[in-house]
């Protein structure tokens, strides 16, 4: 989970070679205004599904709920942005303002 724009930027996506992706896009800002929704949406797949999110501290509180009712479920932050910089030769530590800018 997380926002649309962020991944349609990407050229390399870390995700590529799961045996299975479901995307569940959430509003590039003000993530949390959309909370009780989001939640309700997660709630809806099977208790095997790894959710993996990335939507800025909406996601750790997201984490939190959803592992408290048996689900699974990691904040992975920009972790998707840093695999599509490193693949594209991108220096984070030269653009360390630039990378932690809301997708």
């Amino acid at each position: 989970m997380g926002c649309k724009e962020a991944f349609d930027s990407y050229k390399f996506n870390i995700f590529d070679t799961a045996k299975e992706l479901k995307y569940e896009f959430v509003p590039n800002k003000h993530c949390f205004s959309e909370y009780d929704n989001i939640l309700a949406r997660l709630k809806g797949y099977d208790k095997d599904f790894i959710h993996i999110l990335m939507c800025g501290p909406t996601a750790n509180v997201l984490v939190a709920d959803l592992t408290e009712i048996g689900f699974r479920a990691l904040d992975l932050g920009h972790l998707a942005k840093n695999y599509d910089w490193q693949k594209k030769g991108i220096d984070i530590n030269a653009n360390v303002v630039k990378f932690t800018l809301p997708d």
